[in-house]
């Protein structure tokens, strides 16, 4: 089976859908992966052959576009985000057919935001699935945004679809504890999996750091992800909440943030631009987030309560109340981040237990899910049929 994964750019939408891509070559089957070309050097970097995507009317997330998402009432952030990236999609569309054309797929897989697959797979008649880390209720989708997704379809020649009957394809993949998903973000061919872990060491160094700290003394892992991750006020707040608190600090800035505008490093806090998130998060015991997809089911796979500082991406605010109602976590919104809430936040998760124990629940159940590789068993049934998974 020959499998195009389609991505849009950025570690975020990368990193989740790496564990699936290298399933499919693990059981034999040709991967490659089509993304826009400013993410093709991510991918590569990754180990995967790169179809790198151009097109003139393809815009990146803009220093711009971030403010004005901040900007936005958080109700507002995912129709805007939509916009975009369907905007995106039909701009890619020739681009990505290209790619269809020479690589012959028997299957397209894209994750949520990559609606390019599911235009090109519909006007190239190949099955497509979907690995979506922000399932919404299809009917939510058509009443709040059907226009926009009528206005992709008709720019590239498809006809209307105003249930959104064709968005999921022949496989709608989620990933997470149960509990994750409320039962109206599901369809009849929804298909829910174990995470995919990236293997991964921390550098010895660090390793050895965080691994030096005395019995009883807690550590925590911050990271704001690597878009929304240029606002060095948050990094501040959060470092001076911790420093006088008995816990040793790992901050991962990621890029394009100004590690040298945050609080001095110190014995207790060590600031890193990037790290393999699985080997670090064995080794601390909460974490302080900005709520993306990753970060949020890496600690929960772990079974480590999250304090969580949403940012302004469009699916964060799912994440955020997710955590809240399977009691994993604690939010903390805008206006409600001072130094003493987030110091606060953190010592309630460190200290209270039902924090960690929900956590573990999540973990557990998990791990009894179908794993990947099992997933690519059913990929692999419904890319030559065509047909939806039934109930």
């Amino acid at each position: 089976m020959r499998v195009l994964f389609v991505i849009e750019t950025g570690h975020g939408h990368l990193y989740p859908i790496l564990p699936v891509a290298r399933a499919a070559e693990t059981a034999g089957h040709v991967v490659a992966i089509a993304v826009p070309a400013p993410g093709a050097d991510l991918v590569r970097s990754s180990g995967h052959d790169a179809y790198a995507l151009s097109a003139a009317g393809w815009s990146d997330r803009t220093d711009r576009y971030k403010r004005d998402q901040a900007s936005r009432p958080a109700v507002e952030r995912g129709r805007a985000a939509l916009d975009r990236y369907l905007t995106n999609a039909v701009a890619l569309v020739p681009a990505l057919r290209d790619v269809v054309r020479t690589f012959r797929p028997d299957v397209v897989v894209r994750e949520t935001t990559a609606l390019a697959g599911w235009l090109v797979g519909e006007t190239e008649g190949i099955p497509t699935a979907v690995f979506d880390f922000a399932p919404t209720s299809l009917r939510l989708l058509a009443l709040t945004a059907g226009d926009l997704f009528d206005r992709a379809r008709r720019r590239v020649g498809l006809p209307p679809d105003p249930q959104l009957a064709t968005l999921h394809g022949v496989l709608h993949i989620v990933s997470g504890p149960p509990a994750w998903y409320p039962p109206h973000t599901l369809a009849s061919h929804s298909r829910l999996f174990r995470p995919g872990v990236l293997p991964g060491d921390p550098e010895p160094e660090l390793l050895r750091w965080l691994e030096r700290r005395p019995a009883g003394r807690s550590a925590v892992y911050v990271t704001m992800g690597t878009v929304f991750n240029t606002d060095t006020q948050v990094f501040r707040v959060v470092l001076e909440a911790l420093q006088d608190e008995h816990v040793d600090v790992l901050v991962t800035v990621g890029p394009g943030a100004a590690a040298g505008a945050l609080l001095a490093p110190s014995e207790t806090v060590r600031i890193e631009g990037f790290v393999p998130q699985a080997g670090v998060l064995a080794h601390v015991d909460a974490v302080v987030s900005h709520g993306g997809y990753g970060t949020v089911m890496g600690a929960l796979g772990r079974g480590l309560p999250v304090v969580c500082l949403p940012s302004a991406a469009s699916d964060v605010a799912f994440n955020a109340a997710r955590l809240e109602a399977l009691g994993a976590g604690v939010v903390l919104d805008d206006g409600h981040r001072t130094v003493h809430d987030v110091r606060a936040a953190v010592r309630l998760v460190l200290q209270d237990g039902s924090y960690r124990a929900a956590a573990l629940r999540s973990a557990q159940s998990m791990r009894r899910l179908p794993s990947v590789a099992e997933l690519m068993e059913l990929l692999q049934r419904r890319a030559g049929s065509g047909a939806r998974v039934g109930p």
